[in-house]
């Protein structure tokens, strides 16, 4: 399918069409000088989908003030084509590729300063096959004039060592969870490039997928001695900044897991309790309540009894009106352990205080959205965010900090936030109720034999309540 425009509404259309890209986004440019479009591309790569413009390093390009920096800085990619022979008769065909799937062609209207181009007329294409073809073109385009497939053909070992020393030390740790973590991380990151030397990488993240824990230290160790040599440092302090902001960042959404973990075991205790003594707690709430009103019309020193039994009905009815308004959905077993797996493993990944700058924000309606979603154990929202993470491209800041000042600040805010989240935790593991659930070994016998007490303390009332009445 193939549709035409006019040129003057080239600028508009376009836009629109990348404001609704949901993976990728494949660009190329002779001259760019349309800042609104620049904008549109910084927004989706700031959002998480994959930019790449390609454009001449022309003076044009130079000299119209747009800040091809921003695009950089949202986690796009621009390759930049010098003057070589036969450069301007390659790019001078503009594209674009969305999704692989949608094909603009002949984008010369809106970027380009020749009257030849200003006179093409715009197309979009929707052909999974053409676009593939354009995928083609384009990383033929950065083969012939950048000597590159779009992948980097030597790795930063500064970068590798530094993810490798915090994987070996979580290793030791045992926590397998955040091996999982770092060594999917560490996947995606080496994906990038063709270094021969990173086949050992690729065995150490094998290693973890078999968890043969034993053998990724072993190998983890052989990939230091080899190429930690290698490593350039700007500044030696900055490597063990980064670990330890690693560390910190883990620390942190461990913590919030757990304590997340126990406010959610609280909940359903208290919505089982509802479900099976609500009808029978109300009953002795109301009739508590009534007894001691009638008996602090006959004796005023009974008001102060009859106050405190007032305000704890009003309590517990307003707790009850919460939980039965709230959907929950009943889980087994099975289900609710993938739920705290998936859980966790989410919640390293979106984590406001844990991100960058750049992405607090829409990390934070995420990260509310999944704690709602754990609220109501609904493992199936839960998988969809899980499965958005991780396609996304939330960077943390152990991954973005590079100066040593912003580096220490943020070291300190962990810290704190980290010893913040483990008081929560220790106040919560001391709470009267949880401890009270930990000793409880079977909920619905301890509730079955709580019932019997109640209705036990419910027909004293009731014979209490006749005698006051007579």
């Amino acid at each position: 399918m193939q549709n035409s425009f006019q040129a003057d509404d080239f600028s508009i259309r376009i836009i629109q069409m990348i404001d609704g890209a949901n993976y990728s986004i494949r660009m190329v440019m002779a001259w760019f000088t349309d800042a609104s479009l620049l904008k549109a591309l910084c927004n989706k790569a700031s959002a998480g989908v994959e930019v790449e413009l390609l454009l001449l390093n022309h003076e044009l390009n130079r000299e119209r003030g747009i800040n091809f920096g921003k695009l950089e800085d949202a986690g796009g990619k621009i390759w930049r084509v010098s003057n070589t022979v036969g450069y301007e008769d390659h790019l001078l065909k503009e594209f674009c590729i969305l999704d692989r799937y949608y094909v603009i062609h002949d984008l010369g209207p809106s970027t380009t300063h020749t009257q030849a181009a200003r006179q093409m007329a715009p197309r979009i294409s929707e052909s999974k096959e053409l676009a593939d073809q354009y995928l083609g073109n384009f990383e033929d385009l950065k083969r012939k004039f950048l000597g590159q497939s779009g992948k980097q053909t030597a790795a930063d070992y500064g970068n590798l060592c530094t993810r490798l020393i915090t994987l070996r030390e979580v290793v030791r740790t045992g926590d397998m969870e955040d091996i999982a973590y770092l060594s999917g991380k560490l996947e995606k990151y080496v994906r990038h490039f063709v270094d021969p030397n990173l086949q050992i990488i690729h065995n150490i993240i094998a290693s973890a997928s078999n968890r043969e824990y034993s053998k990724i230290i072993v190998l983890i160790d052989r990939f230091l001695s080899s190429f930690a040599s290698v490593a350039v440092y700007a500044d030696p302090e900055i490597a063990a900044l980064r670990l330890e902001l690693s560390v910190l960042e883990m620390e942190i959404s461990n913590l919030v897991s757990e304590r997340r973990g126990i406010e959610k075991t609280i909940y359903e205790f208290r919505v089982y309790r509802e479900r099976e003594l609500g009808p029978l707690l109300k009953k002795l709430f109301e009739l508590r309540t009534e007894k001691l009103k009638e008996e602090a019309i006959i004796n005023p020193g009974r008001e102060q009894a009859y106050s405190r039994a007032r305000q704890e009905y009003d309590n517990y009815r307003k707790m009850a009106d919460d939980l039965e308004e709230d959907q929950h959905i009943k889980l087994s077993e099975t289900e609710e352990r993938e739920l705290k797996y998936k859980y966790r493993k989410a919640c390293k990944l979106c984590h406001p205080d844990t991100l960058d700058e750049r992405f607090k924000a829409q990390a934070a309606v995420i990260f509310h959205d999944l704690n709602e979603a754990y609220n109501h154990s609904d493992l199936a929202r839960i998988e969809s965010i899980l499965k958005d993470l991780e396609n996304g491209k939330f960077r943390s800041q152990s991954e973005t900090l590079a100066e040593k000042g912003t580096m220490l600040r943020k070291v300190t805010e962990l810290k704190n936030l980290r010893n913040k989240e483990q008081q929560l935790l220790q106040n919560l593991r001391n709470d009267a109720m949880y401890l009270q659930i930990m000793r409880i070994s079977n909920w619905a016998e301890y509730f079955g034999s709580l019932r019997n007490d109640l209705l036990r303390e419910l027909k004293k009332l009731e014979s209490e309540t006749i005698r006051i009445e007579k």
